[in-house]
């Protein structure tokens, strides 16, 4: 009986990892929904970050400033998708990753920030872990031309001329507030 009780430990010891591993807690970026906590709201954009509140007010109005210039340069195109764009600012790449593949059914691996629009929900993400910020900023410009443009032309937009637009947007510079 002893051998018994010791054999039912040890594989209820080893099965135990494996049956936390499919918990939804356990895989990559299931917490980061309580770490990011409440959705905050900028002039354009609705915002989830487990950034610090600086960081986030930074990139945030980066993001206005451009969506602004988008409006300016594509004026009279009108609004063809319901908008208040959603915006996810991830800490580190691990959760950024997680939270796409899990919680969307987007992999993004090998990117430093995407606009998608799956099943799940549509939304501009990034992350900034070790990534310098003019990277980020370049990230921010281009993917969120790409959701400004899915407002606009619900997905009829050429890819070309899509990721033609995006590339001109992401490469501006700010000077003085000004793009």
């Amino acid at each position: 009986l002893p051998t018994i009780a010791l054999l039912q430990s040890l594989l209820c010891g080893l099965a135990a990892p494996a049956l936390a591993q499919d918990t939804p807690t356990a895989r990559p970026g299931a917490d980061w929904f309580a770490k990011a906590g409440r959705e905050v709201r900028s002039k354009h954009y609705r915002i989830l970050s487990d950034l610090d509140p600086d960081e986030t007010k930074l990139y945030a109005a980066h993001m206005d400033l451009m969506y602004e210039e988008y409006a300016r340069r594509l004026a009279g195109i009108p609004q063809q998708a319901p908008e208040i764009p959603f915006v996810l600012m991830f800490k580190r790449e691990s959760d950024y990753l997680g939270v796409l593949r899990n919680r969307y059914g987007v992999n993004a691996t090998g990117s430093g920030g995407m606009f998608f629009a799956s099943p799940a929900g549509a939304a501009l993400a990034f992350f900034v872990e070790d990534l310098p910020r003019t990277r980020i900023f370049h990230v921010i410009q281009h993917e969120g031309f790409h959701q400004y443009a899915f407002s606009r032309f619900a997905g009829t937009l050429p890819p070309w001329v899509n990721e033609c637009r995006a590339e001109f947007f992401g490469e501006a510079v700010v000077v003085d507030g000004r793009v």
